[in-house]
């Protein structure tokens, strides 16, 4: 852990072990809320209609919010708390939607979320390594990352790749920077046997 604070703003900031940095905010009296957005489908042909849900957004104080949506292509912005939405277009098109969630002193959150119109996720199949692999608790170990993609819309150079090894320890998880290579090689370090619960996982 690293912890620093901003020299203009006085904000207290730390490193979540390599791969966030988290800000700590201190508020006095009302908090603000927190805002979450769910949707029924992510993806899908033109016209697609999608279900999203805002009214699992919470408030520490326990007060009615008020909702805003905006779908991200220039629609009328909706004020239900789960309101459904159709998209349409000829193209293959991504579109952020936004959910925010304000409470009766004006303190709001933000949550987003990304509908994907004509356009299908990959599909990805680690070949190596093989599932529920051993690993040695003598010597250090370098596994071959490789997976099978494919993709309806896509291929080759239009497709990105993100490989990340992460150890997880009993209730927390120590994960490594992110090889974008689309096939790459790890090294991990034999750890256990000391009555905690410790185990990898190729990502």
């Amino acid at each position: 852990m690293a912890f620093a604070t901003n020299p203009v703003t006085g904000g207290l900031y730390y490193i979540d072990y390599a791969t966030k940095v988290m800000k700590v905010s201190y508020f006095d009296g009302n908090m603000p809320p927190t805002a979450v957005a769910k949707a029924d489908k992510r993806y899908g042909n033109s016209p697609l209609t999608v279900q999203f849900t805002g009214s699992e957004s919470t408030d520490p104080e326990g007060a009615q919010l008020t909702y805003e949506w905006d779908f991200g292509d220039g629609s009328p912005k909706s004020n239900e708390a789960d309101p459904e939405h159709t998209f349409t277009s000829g193209e293959m098109a991504n579109y952020e939607v936004v959910l925010k969630v304000t409470d009766p002193e004006g303190l709001s959150s933000t949550a987003k979320l990304t509908v994907s119109l004509n356009n299908t996720p990959p599909v990805v199949n680690i070949t190596s390594p093989a599932e529920g692999t051993l690993y040695e608790l003598t010597d250090q170990v370098t596994y071959t990352l490789r997976a099978e993609v494919t993709d309806s819309e896509h291929s080759g150079d239009d497709l990105t790749y993100e490989w990340q090894t992460v150890l997880h320890h009993n209730d927390h998880i120590h994960p490594e920077p992110i090889d974008n290579n689309p096939e790459t090689t790890a090294t991990i370090t034999p750890i256990g046997c000391d009555g905690e619960t410790y185990f990898y996982r190729f990502n």
